[in-house]
């Protein structure tokens, strides 16, 4: 996921990291930018009594967070960045058209979906499993680090 094409793609290719623990680090950074802005915003709702409970709130979105991170990521170390980002885009947009014919696999349900807290669940083994398997094709030198996620 190197800057490829412009004069920063030279300075990044000096640096001592793979592009692996640079797309690694790029993501995290994003993620935990993004977990310390909700948490914020989430327990500013809950001061002023506009959510329901606090820990119900933050796993609503810290949940479907978790599951389309952990999938973008998968996604790109296993199939490349086009496909990668294309199986991510189709799982959210399976998400939001099938909705209730998900049952406890529809991840982006509010505290009233009858399946809320399996679907919870759920979606934080598969977040595990799935940065469990990145994790592995990063450690044993596949396809990650074949460059198949960089066109560089």
């Amino acid at each position: 996921m190197r800057s490829y094409g412009t004069p920063m793609s030279k300075l990044e290719a000096t640096f001592p990291v793979s592009p692996v623990e640079m797309m690694m680090g790029r993501l995290g950074i994003i993620v935990l930018y993004d977990m310390v802005l909700a948490l914020t915003a989430s327990v500013l709702l809950s001061l002023t009594g506009q959510t329901g409970p606090l820990f119900a709130f933050i796993i609503g979105w810290l949940a479907p967070l978790c599951f389309c991170t952990a999938l973008a990521f998968a996604a790109i170390v296993l199939f490349g960045p086009r496909i990668g980002a294309g199986l991510s885009l189709a799982v959210w947009a399976a998400q939001l058209a099938l909705r209730d014919l998900l049952g406890p696999f529809y991840f982006m349900s509010d505290t009233g979906y009858a399946f809320w807290g399996s679907s919870r669940m759920i979606a934080f083994a598969i977040t595990g499993i799935l940065f469990f398997v990145a994790c592995q094709t990063i450690r044993k030198g596949g396809k990650g680090d074949n460059g198949r996620y960089d066109p560089a």
